[in-house]
């Protein structure tokens, strides 16, 4: 039974972060960040395309699943 309120059912309801490890924006690291996620789609993009063909899928289903 929920308490007072239903604060329980809330409990149970609420929903993690998910932009909890996103925020608060460090400004120090920013140029860090962003360098690390242009190097892994530079890294990344071309290996999902190589396994695309060989696998004899389209390049675009590659892309999606990037």
């Amino acid at each position: 039974m929920p308490d007072s309120g239903g604060r329980s059912l809330r409990r149970r309801l609420r929903m993690p972060s998910v932009l909890g490890g996103l925020l608060p924006v460090d400004r120090s690291r920013i140029t860090a960040d962003m360098l690390a996620g242009v190097t892994l789609a530079a890294v990344s993009i071309p290996v999902a395309l190589g396994y695309a063909k060989i696998a004899g899928m389209p390049w675009s289903l590659a892309c999606i699943r990037c």
